[in-house]
């Protein structure tokens, strides 16, 4: 009777230590499972990150950088505060490499920004600033540079074949070197250019002085009486009053001022 008792005990044993690796093993067997799946979705969002990064749509392709749209406009942003601030705030845009091929960057500020191996083939850059930016080897065929400011800009090796809007006169002080540039700026003589500009340049800088001179001379031989008779600014009496006071005094500043931005987009 006691031996029957034993056995009968060690049997429920036997079965509970079964039932209880049983529910072990489901439980293992559950959460590999569920690691399994985390690490499926873990590896889905990295590639959804990876193609298409956070921040909207990417400008990209080929061999060159792509960028975000919020990127690139907290790029411009910080580099608009670094020019208006004049380097105290803001960060200087670096941009080497990057691929803005057909992007519309128009009235876009980025006056001495890094821009080196760009790919801005296509792209609207009208009315953009591109004073002493740094566009070496940059590809900017077909490209709109209708009213581009690029004075003073490196276009070492630059490849402009095709851009529309290029005007020669926005070119003063641009490094051409080894830069492959639209036929109708290439087929220009370049020497005969730029010294029919010096000439029409010296004239009106000889023409400026002389007015300002002749400004200074009418100004010092004016007598109140003169002034107060709005008689002629002239001093000589067969001329009679060609000039009065009023148009030398409220005019010639006039005169002077449009003297002065003529010359200087001429320079």
């Amino acid at each position: 009777m006691k031996g029957a008792i034993v056995r009968r005990f060690e049997q429920l044993e036997c079965a509970s230590m079964g039932e209880s690796g049983q529910r072990n093993l489901r439980e293992n067997v559950r959460m590999g499972l569920e690691i399994d799946a985390v690490k499926e979705i873990e590896e889905l969002k990295s590639q959804i990150a990876t193609e298409h990064p956070a921040g909207g749509d990417v400008l990209g392709g080929g061999d060159s950088i792509g960028i975000s749209l919020l990127d690139l406009a907290e790029i411009l942003d910080q580099h608009k505060m670094w020019v208006e601030s004049g380097g105290e705030s803001g960060v200087k845009a670096d941009l080497c490499g990057v691929n803005l091929a057909k992007a519309d960057l128009t009235g876009v500020n980025l006056q001495g920004a890094h821009l080196h191996r760009m790919n801005l083939a296509g792209a609207d850059l009208s009315m953009a600033n591109l004073r002493g930016a740094s566009l070496v080897r940059s590809n900017l065929q077909n490209a709109n540079l209708l009213g581009t400011e690029l004075r003073g800009a490196n276009l070492m090796g630059a490849n402009l074949y095709g851009a529309e809007g290029l005007w020669l006169g926005r070119l003063g002080g641009t490094n051409l070197f080894d830069a492959v540039l639209p036929e109708s700026i290439s087929a220009v003589n370049s020497s005969k250019a730029i010294g029919d500009a010096t000439k029409i340049a010296r004239w009106f800088y000889f023409l400026t002085v002389g007015a300002s001179l002749l400004c200074c001379l009418l100004i010092a031989f004016t007598t109140d009486v003169r002034l107060l008779l709005n008689s002629s600014a002239l001093p000589f009496v067969r001329l009679g009053n060609v000039l009065p006071m009023t148009g030398l005094y409220l005019g010639g500043p006039l005169v002077l001022l449009a003297l002065s931005l003529r010359f200087h987009f001429l320079l």
